[in-house]
């Protein structure tokens, strides 16, 4: 899962050149089907068309850079029907109020999560309305089947704002539930520990009776059996303890109806969840397929007063550039590459072309020594030593293209051809033996 912000302001980079073309200004969704359909690279303006880059046609959305397969990939906005009807629209959801269509505020769109694969919109962050966290100040609202954007209002169905109830619902029931297992826990460490306090007190008992049958030995042995009776009490309390203290955080399970404290986020910044949701399934799902299990438990059961500090947007800027280089350094070798092989390939071409052809000017190496005179034929030896001597692109640059001026004296063998008309017979066609 991507933020919008995250995307906006990205670098657009071709692949089959290298080059940054553009960057990008917005994300374009359509509200009908909660998709993403295209990255807005170019506003346009009184003499420009505005220009898209369509969400098929982004070959990767790297931390640092989109990347597309070449320039052909920019399209004007118009030349899209479907995305240029999305544009006309106006679909800008910062700062836009959300409401429910019976009247709920559900406070103003900041922005919006999705799906970087499939480009489906999963949420919209939210801040203030009537779900608000606390503490932040912001809600996660989960995509609505329908979207409903005006010109200072977006309109969602009411089941949007009964399905967040719903989920804090859930949260205080888990909360509850938690708790309920929590009392079960105490009961059991208290049934335990009443146990353990009456094998206690029937190993000191016994430790007394034992004493007075070998008061004799001493009291070395006494004290060592006291001591192996308050270890094992000891032992009893600290595992029941510890079970209590697991019951609620070891299983990613335990999250699910409870509120995210901070934005969940991998290395590579996938978004596991965004803060104020409200854990489902599909988040649950997403943090085990990518192993983000622990993070998770960490921002649900954090306590507000130890969870982690927001990162300021000049820290998260640092981390996107520290954590992203690889992906443009990656793409930089790659064009590289292909940059090279197209050079070896130009020069194996220009080879081809120039050998068994004249030269139109005087090829000399760096002591000046002719390689070729003017007129001489391109040979193997001579490629060989022009590529020597540096001078090898002087070489294929010289090669005469012209059709060649041959003479019909140049194009008769010296002599007549043993298959030819003309032996045995003169030139009038007529036969020796008839001429005699």
């Amino acid at each position: 899962m991507r933020k919008g912000s995250q995307v906006i302001g990205k670098p657009v980079v071709t692949f089959d050149s290298g080059e940054r073309v553009v960057s990008v200004k917005d994300v374009l969704f359509d509200q009908d089907t909660n998709q993403i359909v295209g990255l807005l690279v170019d506003e346009g303006g009184l003499f420009n068309k505005a220009k898209i880059v369509r969400w098929q046609d982004v070959e990767a959305l790297g931390p640092d850079a989109v990347i597309i397969h070449s320039r052909e990939m920019l399209m004007t906005a118009e030349s899209v029907p479907d995305v240029n009807s999305i544009l006309q629209r106006n679909n800008v959801t910062k700062g836009t109020k959300l409401m429910t269509t019976d009247g709920r505020d559900l406070g103003s769109i900041a922005d919006l999560y999705f799906d970087e694969d499939s480009g489906r919109v999963n949420g919209y962050e939210v801040s203030g309305g009537i779900f608000a966290d606390a503490m932040s100040g912001r809600s996660f609202v989960p995509a609505p089947d329908t979207l409903q954007i005006g010109e200072d209002v977006a309109f969602v169905p009411p089941e949007t704002a009964t399905k967040m109830e719903e989920q804090v619902g859930g949260l205080r029931a888990a909360v509850e539930s938690a708790n309920e297992r929590a009392r079960d826990t105490v009961e059991t460490l208290g049934e335990r520990a009443q146990e353990a306090t009456q094998q206690a007190k029937e190993a000191t008992g016994n430790v007394a009776e034992h004493a007075r049958q070998m008061a004799a030995d001493g009291n070395e042995r006494l004290a060592q059996i006291s001591s192996d009776a308050s270890a094992k009490v000891q032992e009893s309390l600290s595992g029941a303890q510890a079970q209590l203290s697991s019951a609620n955080r070891d299983s990613v399970e335990s999250t699910r109806g409870r509120r995210v404290r901070y934005t969940v986020m991998t290395e590579d910044l996938t978004i596991i969840a965004a803060e104020g949701q409200i854990v489902t399934d599909e988040v649950i799902e997403r943090a085990k397929r990518f192993g983000a299990e622990g993070k998770l438990l960490e921002a649900v059961h954090s306590d507000r007063s130890t969870a982690q500090p927001r990162p300021s947007v000049g820290d998260t800027a640092h981390d996107i550039s520290q954590k992203g280089k690889s992906t443009l350094e990656k793409l930089k070798e790659r064009v590289s590459d292909a940059s090279e092989k197209s050079r070896e390939q130009a020069k194996d071409r220009a080879i081809k072309r120039a050998l068994g052809r004249p030269t139109t000017r005087v090829i000399l190496d760096r002591d000046d020594n002719i390689i070729l005179n003017t007129g001489e034929l391109i040979t193997n030896a001579a490629i060989q030593r022009a590529d020597e001597a540096d001078v090898l692109g002087i070489l294929v640059s010289s090669v005469f293209t012209g059709a060649p001026t041959i003479s019909e004296e140049q194009l008769s063998a010296h002599e007549t051809g043993e298959a030819a008309l003309e032996s045995g017979h003169d030139k009038s066609g007529t036969s020796a033996s008839q001429s005699a």
